[in-house]
C-alpha cells in the first residue's frame, strides 16, 4: 500500500481489497502498516492521505491519527471477539486464594483429614478346619508362614518340611498356617474332614490349618485380594506358594511352590522376623 498513491479512505479500502485479490495476506498487509511506514504530511511529497480525521465529542478541533493504526485497530477490532467481564474469573480467582491460605493454616495448626488405618494381615479371618474362625489378629506380634496346600498336588510331600520348621520355630514365635484350595488342578478333597484326616495320618500335621478357600478371580477369599493388590506376582500362581508376614500383620516376603520350606532363603528369612 504504501508508496502508491490512493485518495481517501474509502479508495484505501479498496485498493487493500484489490491486494487481497491478487493473493497477499490482508492481515500480514495491514499489521506492516504501522506509522513508521507512512510519512509525515509535512514531508508526503505524493498524494497519498496520511491520516483521518478523528472528531472529538467536545467539539474540540479534530484530532488526526495516522491512517495505518486506525486501519489496523478497526480491523483487529472487527476480527476479535470482546470478552465481557462480569467479575466471575477475579471472583473465581479469590475463592481459589482463600481456599489455598485455609489449607496452609490448617497443615500449621494441625488439622488434618481422617485418614483410615491402613489394611493388614492381621484384617482376616478364615474358617479354621477344627471348626469355627480363625483370625490371624490372633497372631498379632508372631511372625507367620501362610501356605496354600493341596492334598494331592506334585507338592504336597513339602507338607513334611512345613511341619518340620513349624516344630523347630514354634517356641520361638513362629506360626505355620495352612490354607487348602481347590483352585490349582483341583488337588484338594472336597470336604475339609478328609483334608485334616490326610494331612495327620500321612504327615503328623498339628499346625493350625483352614478350611478350603478360593485363590483366584472375583470370588478369591479377602485375604488373597488383599495379596494381589500389593503386586501380581505375589498371587499364588500354584499350590505351596509361601507369604511370609511379620508381627504387625504386613506381607514382607513370599515364596513360590519350587522353594523347600526348608530352604535356607527361607529359614533366613524367619530368623530375621524373631530377633
Amino acid at each position: 500500500i504504501v508508496g502508491k498513491p490512493v485518495k481517501g479512505f474509502k479508495n484505501t479500502i479498496h485498493h487493500i481489497a484489490g491486494v487481497r485479490r491478487r493473493g497477499i495476506p490482508i492481515l500480514l498487509r495491514v499489521i506492516h502498516l504501522t506509522p513508521r511506514h507512512i510519512p509525515r504530511s509535512s514531508e508526503c511529497s505524493s498524494p497519498i492521505t496520511p491520516a483521518i480525521m478523528q472528531p472529538t465529542p467536545d467539539g474540540q478541533p479534530a484530532t488526526r491519527a495516522p491512517i495505518g493504526r486506525g486501519l489496523k485497530d478497526a480491523y483487529l477490532t472487527r476480527r476479535q471477539p470482546q470478552v465481557k467481564d462480569n467479575g466471575f474469573m477475579f471472583g473465581f480467582l479469590r475463592i481459589g486464594r482463600v481456599a489455598a491460605l485455609f489449607i496452609m493454616l490448617s497443615g500449621a495448626f494441625g488439622m488434618q483429614p481422617a485418614i483410615s488405618a491402613p489394611v493388614t494381615a492381621h484384617d482376616f479371618t478364615f474358617e479354621n478346619i477344627e471348626g469355627g474362625t480363625l483370625s490371624l489378629a490372633d497372631f498379632a506380634g508372631q511372625p507367620i508362614l501362610l501356605v496354600n496346600t493341596a492334598s494331592l498336588c506334585g507338592f504336597t510331600p513339602q507338607y513334611e518340611a512345613l511341619q518340620a520348621l513349624w516344630e523347630q520355630y514354634r517356641d520361638r514365635g513362629l506360626v505355620v498356617l495352612g490354607v487348602p484350595s481347590r483352585d490349582f488342578g483341583n488337588q484338594e478333597y472336597d470336604s475339609a474332614a478328609k483334608t485334616k484326616n490326610f494331612c495327620e495320618v500321612n504327615y503328623g500335621i498339628d499346625f493350625p490349618m483352614t478350611e478350603a478357600v478360593t485363590i483366584r478371580g472375583d470370588a478369591a477369599h479377602p485375604y488373597y485380594q488383599w495379596v494381589a493388590l500389593q503386586g501380581r506376582r505375589k498371587t499364588p500362581r500354584w499350590n505351596f506358594y509361601k507369604h511370609l508376614i511379620d508381627g504387625e500383620g504386613n506381607l514382607v516376603d513370599w515364596f513360590a511352590s519350587t522353594t523347600p520350606p526348608g530352604s535356607p532363603k527361607i529359614t533366613k528369612a524367619i530368623e530375621q522376623l524373631l530377633r
